[in-house]
């Protein structure tokens, strides 16, 4: 049994796909093998897989019967990994340096938390621009009280950052797209109740316009279901924490959702009684003063210290 499974979720992308490969198959560390799963639907993945069995001898490459889609395919490569930890990594991501992976074997080593992440480079590919996020060690108490504070700002990272003992029994919502990854953390937060950071830049994500997250930013009939998803998987209870209740605030905002007509023609389940409270004082706003940062976190201070009334 290998001590790491790197499990690639594939889809067409074979630039990026090769670059991933080159970067795992000049890693220091060995103890892994590589799992890939391939869902897109010609033949390029697995001939290009085939050309690296060479330099990655430890390779299982698999062609669902069916495309899986997004979350569907990530959860494939983790169930078909053998390893003690699982380490998934985008196809459009790669390894930082070559002992990157050294770095995460060593802290898994260490044991203290079955979740270990690392810092992390963006490459955005249009300008070859790169910039570093490291995660604010200062919120490491909040996070480890209130896991959903990830739904007002993601401070851990994209998942191929991430590397998760394997015995931890939690998978991606395949219903979801824009949270999917946070809400798997929220979910393996509230299992191990503890992480590990490895305060390095591990892994370059890369940026793209053809990435899932641009189709879906903003896009009320996506968001706004998997909002309401996410208060029915972690309770209402979540929204006396002011961090994730003004999370909800700016993204019923930033989509212009003012009344409960507009919030039922995207979703059409019943809200918590205080969403409907929250959209309401935002109807009463100024739209153009809302788009004044100051003015709207002054009037959903307002909304939240008057949400029970």
């Amino acid at each position: 049994m290998p001590f790491i499974s790197v499990c690639v979720p594939a889809y067409k992308n074979t630039p990026l796909l090769a670059q991933l490969f080159d970067s795992i198959a000049g890693q220091t560390y060995q103890d892994f093998e590589l799992v890939v799963s391939d869902d897109s639907d010609n033949d390029d993945i697995r001939l290009l897989t085939e050309k690296y069995r060479d330099r990655l001898p430890a390779v299982h490459y698999h062609k669902p019967s069916r495309r899986l889609g997004m979350g569907g395919n990530w959860n494939r490569t983790l169930d078909m990994a053998s390893g003690e930890w699982l380490k998934i990594m985008h196809d459009d991501d790669w390894f930082s340096g070559p002992d990157s992976l050294a770095s995460f074997a060593a802290a898994a080593a260490e044991a203290g938390s079955g979740f270990i992440f690392s810092d992390y480079i963006n490459f955005y590919e249009q300008t070859g621009r790169e910039k570093s996020f490291s995660f604010p060690e200062k919120k490491s108490a909040a996070l480890l009280k209130t896991p959903e504070i990830l739904i007002a700002k993601n401070i851990v990272g994209n998942p191929s950052c991430t590397l998760v003992r394997r015995d931890i029994p939690v998978r991606y919502d395949v219903r979801m797209k824009w949270r999917i990854d946070i809400d798997y953390y929220i979910q393996i937060l509230h299992q191990t109740r503890s992480f590990r950071h490895i305060a390095r830049p591990l892994v370059h994500v890369g940026m793209n316009e053809q990435q899932m997250t641009n189709s879906v930013k903003l896009n009320p009939a996506v968001e706004l279901p998997e909002a309401y998803g996410l208060l029915i998987k972690n309770g209402e209870d979540i929204l006396e924490h002011i961090v994730v209740y003004d999370a909800y605030w700016r993204m019923f905002r930033n989509m212009q959702v003012f009344d409960k007509a507009t919030l039922h023609q995207y979703s059409d389940q019943e809200w918590d009684k205080h969403i409907y409270r929250m959209i309401r004082d935002l109807g009463s706003c100024n739209p153009r003063l809302l788009r004044n940062g100051f003015y709207s976190k002054a009037k959903m201070f307002l909304s939240f210290t008057g949400r029970n009334k």
